[in-house]
């Protein structure tokens, strides 16, 4: 742990890479290729809002990865397809509504 607090920081639009993690699959910094930890998949979530449960769709590929379903690009695909189709959202979590309806209502 100590380590990785001395490490070089990396600095990423958080959209674009929450969105390039989920979309391949592949939870890892982009830069070192350092697996990420779910503490920091978990911060991504919040800070795009949840938009794209990068959470969600790395604990989909470890479930995969520890069942035996290997490594492969096209497991982890799948494994993210199925988390994104058939996870219901948290009946604790609050609706998120539309920024431009959000907005809208505030004026």
């Amino acid at each position: 742990a100590a380590a990785r607090a001395e490490s070089p920081r990396h600095r990423f639009d958080a959209h674009a890479l929450a969105k390039y993690l989920v979309g391949s699959g592949q939870f890892m910094d982009p830069v070192n290729r350092r697996p990420l930890l779910r503490e920091e998949c978990l911060a991504l979530d919040r800070i795009t809002g949840g938009t794209y449960g990068v959470a969600e769709a790395l604990a989909a590929v470890q479930e995969v990865q520890a069942a035996g379903g290997g490594r492969s690009a096209a497991t982890r695909e799948v494994a993210v397809a199925a988390r994104q189709l058939f996870v219901v959202p948290s009946a604790t979590a609050p609706p998120q509504r539309p920024a431009a309806a959000t907005r809208a209502q505030q004026q």
